[in-house]
């Protein structure tokens, strides 16, 4: 007689996300801009969220290309409820040149607002703050704009984390009445650096604004001289006290040696299969995280999971992500793609690999399960009936 021991679910801590995390761009929708000018149109439109700090209104994944006809890609005005516009491509709708571009985001009379991880490039300014206070900008990419940021008349706001670069006039620019803003942990670098002109990367006019988190942490430039503080133009004479250089890097990590591999446990075939993931990323300014993002369905949600990064001699710059079998207690992973990001911001993502017809997604193996028990009981049944009779 034999024990026959099939875990039937493995342990595993997998998010569910309609939304995607930090860094991490999930297929975005195609959207008309948006113009919201008071607090209800936030519920008349649909938006989730109920307006507390707790519960913000939500702009997400959202993938919009303007025209001159508009002001902007997203335009808030004259509200004062907690909301967040989040995971966004924000473009031009050609690549043409040209100065009467719409903006970004606009943000006017606004407070409690939160910007984060947007990719925003060919527009006249990447966000336009104006009349603007406590909110945050943190995560974005500005980039190949006219202006990466402007801020107007705001006063105690964060921004924080952007990749604010190749803009063709300024970088980041605050007039003479925005006071009281924080400015750290960017990077900051080729804006307005061709030929004919020097970088012109930051200009400040207001006051009481500071350009590091008043510890240890300042902003990265192109330009700075690798000694002393870093000095920011304007009538503010503001200084970045621990500035650092940024590297020259153009492009998100190099993503290479993505391929997955099983590892078929008995009674097999597939449904069974232990799933090990593996993925190679490496970056002049280092890495920042790499996650996997998969799912069943194209038109389903994403599952996003950080892999674990887990270098060896012959692959110093490998990353895994690893599932136990069997598969048929998780979604199936018919469809699956790694990104990456850097320290500068810059991502990269891998092609789409998947659909695995022949493996993930397999009959339900509850059936055979069951067939296997009832078998190995009647044979037990049969052998103990036999056993009798010879007694006898």
């Amino acid at each position: 007689m034999f024990l026959l021991l099939i875990p039937l679910v493995s342990p595993i801590a997998i998010v569910e996300i309609s939304s995607s995390p930090k860094g991490v761009a999930i297929y975005a929708s195609i959207h008309d801009p948006i113009v919201i000018i008071s607090d209800s149109d936030f519920e008349m439109q649909g938006w989730p969220g109920n307006s507390s700090e707790n519960n913000p209104y939500l702009i997400e994944d959202l993938e919009i290309k303007s025209s001159q006809t508009v002001e902007a890609c997203i335009q808030v005005s004259y509200t004062s409820v907690y909301f967040i516009i989040r995971n966004c491509t924000l473009t031009y709708e050609t690549l043409n040149s040209g100065y009467y571009k719409p903006d970004g985001i606009i943000l006017h009379l606004v407070s409690n607002a939160r910007i984060e991880n947007c990719t925003i490039t060919n527009l006249s300014k990447g966000i336009h703050l104006h009349f603007v206070e406590n909110s945050m900008i943190n995560w974005n990419s500005l980039r190949f704009n006219r202006i990466g940021t402007v801020i107007y008349e705001s006063t105690d706001c964060n921004i924080t984390e952007n990749f604010i670069a190749y803009n063709t006039e300024i970088g980041v620019f605050l007039d003479g009445e925005s006071n009281r803003n924080r400015i750290f942990n960017n990077t900051i670098g080729y804006n307005q650096a061709d030929l004919a002109h020097a970088e012109y990367n930051a200009q400040d006019d207001g006051h009481d604004n500071l350009w590091d988190d008043n510890k240890t942490i300042g902003n990265a430039w192109s330009d700075y001289s690798g000694e002393g503080v870093y000095n920011i133009s304007g009538y503010a004479n503001s200084v970045d006290r621990f500035p650092r250089l940024v590297q020259f890097d153009l492009a998100g990590p190099e993503l290479y040696g993505v391929t997955d591999w099983r590892v078929t446990v008995y009674p097999g075939p597939c449904p069974f299969s232990d799933l090990t993931i593996y993925a190679s990323a490496r970056d002049q300014t280092g890495v920042d995280g790499v996650f996997i993002l998969y799912s069943s369905s194209l038109n389903e949600t994403w599952t996003c999971i950080e892999m674990t990064y887990t270098p060896t001699e012959q692959y110093p710059d490998r990353y895994i992500f690893h599932i136990d079998g069997p598969f048929y207690s998780f979604d199936f992973i018919r469809y699956y793609y790694v990104w990456a990001n850097d320290t500068l911001g810059l991502d990269s993502t891998s092609e789409m690999l998947g659909n695995w017809n022949h493996c993930i997604g397999g009959p339900n193996p509850f059936p055979l399960i069951f067939g296997i028990m009832i078998t190995v009981c009647g044979a037990i049944v049969v052998s103990f009936i036999v056993s009798r009779k010879k007694r006898k």
